[in-house]
């Protein structure tokens, strides 16, 4: 592919300079336009005037763009929802793409599982806007601050099995600690059966193969109801979860 000439690259910051001005002519002045009269280079600048008119943001500023990229440039406003702030676009953003199908999860303080529902989505908007006072966008990633500074951070994923979120489920309703028994048998515990719900033990979750629970005429049922077998990669023997 040739590069470019100086006059094409000028013709071209030409067109994107017309185009940002065009998209904020038409955000103030609510003109839905005829997408399909534009290329998708046009598009996308005139969303981006849109976007930077909307939230009254100088258009020449060069990080402000990256602000419209991380709010999926011309999909920025999802749904024409009357965001209040810039940051309540982007979580609104971020938590569409569950909705979309780009993210299979997400993944909230890197232990509960957020899925397509529509109410617990809700919850967890409602959670990162309470109490907003800045946000942190990363790589698939989005860390909330609150005013009282104490943090929410979320990540959005494209893949993840079944078996991980099961475990993950499981981890989030067991507080802060597990326990591993020896054995179906087991009924006192020592010291090291009680697990601490931490980073290590979350990162398991990702390399679980397979899931049970105990049978309903085992005769290990009564003691073990509530319990999880679980086998993970690299690992012949089943591990006899259960909450504390």
């Amino acid at each position: 592919m040739c590069d470019l000439t100086y006059l094409q690259v000028l013709e071209l910051n030409n067109k994107k300079r017309e185009c940002i001005k065009l998209g904020k002519r038409y955000e103030k002045e609510k003109i839905t336009y005829d997408k399909s009269s534009y290329s998708e280079y046009e598009i996308n600048f005139i969303e981006f005037g849109r976007f930077c008119e909307y939230h009254n943001l100088n258009s020449g500023d060069l990080s402000i763009y990256d602000k419209y990229l991380e709010c999926d440039m011309a999909n920025w406003n999802i749904n024409h929802i009357k965001y209040e702030s810039l940051e309540e676009n982007q979580i609104y953003v971020f938590f569409n793409r569950i909705r979309t199908g780009v993210y299979k999860a997400i993944i909230a303080n890197e232990i509960t599982p957020i899925l397509n529902d529509e109410r617990n989505i809700q919850f967890w908007v409602s959670e990162a806007l309470y109490r907003l006072k800045s946000l942190e966008i990363g790589y698939d990633t989005i860390k909330i601050i609150k005013l009282d500074d104490s943090e929410i951070f979320f990540e959005g994923l494209e893949e993840i099995s079944e078996g991980e979120i099961i475990l993950r489920e499981f981890l989030d309703k067991s507080y802060d600690h597990i326990i591993i028994k020896d054995s179906l048998t087991q009924i006192e515990f020592r010291d090291e059966n009680i697990k601490d719900i931490d980073l290590e033990l979350l990162n398991r979750c990702k390399n679980v193969i397979n899931i049970r629970k105990v049978s309903e005429d085992s005769e290990h049922y009564n003691m073990n109801w509530d319990c999880l077998l679980v086998r993970f990669k690299d690992q012949d023997k089943e591990e006899i979860w259960q909450p504390c």
